[in-house]
């Protein structure tokens, strides 16, 4: 009898760090059905809508067993050509507080954004482009090295997971 689990996750936890070691998993556990959502709202676990989540920060209220299960580093994209005015790309509203946001603010003084997006995937798309300068999870970041529009840059900024 297939064993379903239900996981709720931010597509750029989904794509680039799990899909990685799912087939590996699944190989593993052939009796598991798993069934990921993947948006940046938190699901309401009380209601089960998730069997469990994989989030950035933890949840303002409900009691729930939480644990980290790893920490995210970040990197700050930006062009190479030091001609290029960037385009500042960030995330919206309520992410601006978030310690990748406030190192970048920290960095671009009162520099305002251009583009906001809570989507990775499409910031980590734009900023291969070699126009723009925002921070991305430090794996994201890597896979455009050797990319010779972008310069990346280590920071000393974390999340947990």
């Amino acid at each position: 009898m297939p064993n379903s689990l239900r996981l709720s996750t931010v597509g750029a936890l989904a794509s680039f760090y799990l899909a990685p070691a799912l087939p590996q998993l699944l190989e593993a556990e052939p009796d598991l059905v798993l069934s990921i959502d993947t948006s940046d709202h938190h699901v309401a676990m009380s209601r089960w809508e998730a069997d469990f989540a994989l989030r950035l920060g933890r949840p303002s209220r409900g009691g729930f067993t939480m644990r980290r299960v790893g920490t995210l580093q970040f990197a700050l994209v930006r062009p190479s050509d030091p001609a290029v005015v960037p385009i500042v790309t960030a995330y919206p509203g309520p992410w601006l507080e978030t310690p990748e946001m406030q190192a970048l603010q920290a960095m671009l003084g009162g520099s305002r954004p251009r583009l906001e997006t809570s989507d990775l995937t499409l910031l980590r798309r734009f900023l291969e482009s070699g126009r723009g300068i925002g921070v991305l999870p430090d794996r994201l970041a890597r896979s455009l090295t050797g990319n010779p529009a972008v310069a990346i840059e280590a920071l000393e900024v974390t999340r947990e997971v």
